[in-house]
């Protein structure tokens, strides 16, 4: 009796081996780029708030205009693995792709950037009225104006400013964004009314000042 029971541990140990295999897939990085696989949306909603715990300060401390820490990059690049998690198990889902770009644009990668934030506007709703995704949607459209600012496509970031404070008319930043692109392609009349604006909202905004200031030399 004991040696037919012995005989079908073989089978017995293939069948474990097989879940333990199955088990450490779910939970293991796969190919270069770190990609996990989330198999539940409670694992989804885990890792979401992982992402966000990780990139949430370094974001605010890029903004801020602060140099990075080494801890604070290496956060950065963890969000970004476990985002790509996100991205493969809801592809059409639009936060995770904002998220990835406003990493990699703290990251330097700015190509990779750019591809995420314009994927995200493609899947975000356009006939939402939830606050936050109208906000994301002209924050979206903010970041990039000011790449295409930084690389002198002003045309491009003119469009992409001008939709981003018609989203949200009242935030400073997005109208002297404007104001510095309308500065450059020389409508100066223009760049100035939005100047103006800016400081209204926010008498403080580095940018409206510093266009101020350059704007009253050329007599405007």
């Amino acid at each position: 009796m004991q040696t037919s029971a012995l005989k079908y541990w073989p089978f017995v140990l293939a069948f474990v081996a097989v879940a333990v295999w199955m088990m450490l897939a779910a939970r293991t990085p796969t190919g270069d780029e770190g990609l996990y696989t989330i198999l539940t949306d409670e694992q989804y909603e885990q890792t979401l708030a992982r992402v966000r715990e990780l990139t949430k300060g370094p974001l605010i401390a890029y903004d801020s205009g602060q140099k990075l820490t080494n801890k604070q990059l290496d956060d950065l690049r963890e969000g970004r693995t476990l985002v790509r998690r996100l991205i493969a198990y809801q592809p059409r889902n639009f936060p995770p792709y904002v998220i990835m770009g406003k990493t990699q644009r703290a990251l330097g990668e700015m190509d990779e950037a750019v591809r995420n934030y314009e994927q995200a506007l493609l899947l975000m709703p356009e006939d939402s009225t939830d606050p936050d995704v109208l906000w994301t949607a002209a924050d979206v459209r903010y970041d990039l104006g000011v790449h295409y600012y930084n690389t002198s496509d002003y045309p491009t970031a003119e469009a992409y400013a001008e939709d981003a404070v018609a989203r949200d008319p009242s935030n400073a930043a997005y109208m002297a964004s404007l104001g510095a692109i309308k500065s450059q392609l020389g409508k100066l009349d223009e760049a100035r009314y939005w100047t103006n604006e800016a400081l209204k909202y926010d008498p403080n905004n580095l940018v409206a000042t510093a266009l101020d200031e350059e704007l009253k030399k050329a007599g405007k």
